[in-house]
């Protein structure tokens, strides 16, 4: 009977170790993707700005318009730093 459950436990550690790094590295896709979704955003954004900045309203307004919202990824790189 214990090297039965002494091989359960040593199985449940095991699938639980495997679990933790699964859910790493899906963060850590998350993450990464949102920063390259971020980067082509800012990218096709910079082409709208007007060359001068002669006109302080219509930058405001372009830049307003351009912001990103929320990272949703952000909230949870605290999971991924107390590993």
């Amino acid at each position: 009977m214990l090297p039965a459950a002494a091989g359960t436990a040593i199985f449940a550690y095991f699938r639980y170790v495997r679990e933790q790094e699964r859910q790493r590295r899906t963060l850590l896709n998350a993450l990464f993707a949102e920063l390259a979704n971020m980067f082509e955003h800012y990218t096709y954004a910079a082409a709208d700005l007007p060359a001068d900045a002669s006109d302080t309203f219509e930058l405001k307004k372009r830049l307003r318009w351009s912001k990103y919202g929320a990272v949703r990824s952000a909230s949870d790189v605290g999971k991924m730093l107390s590993r």
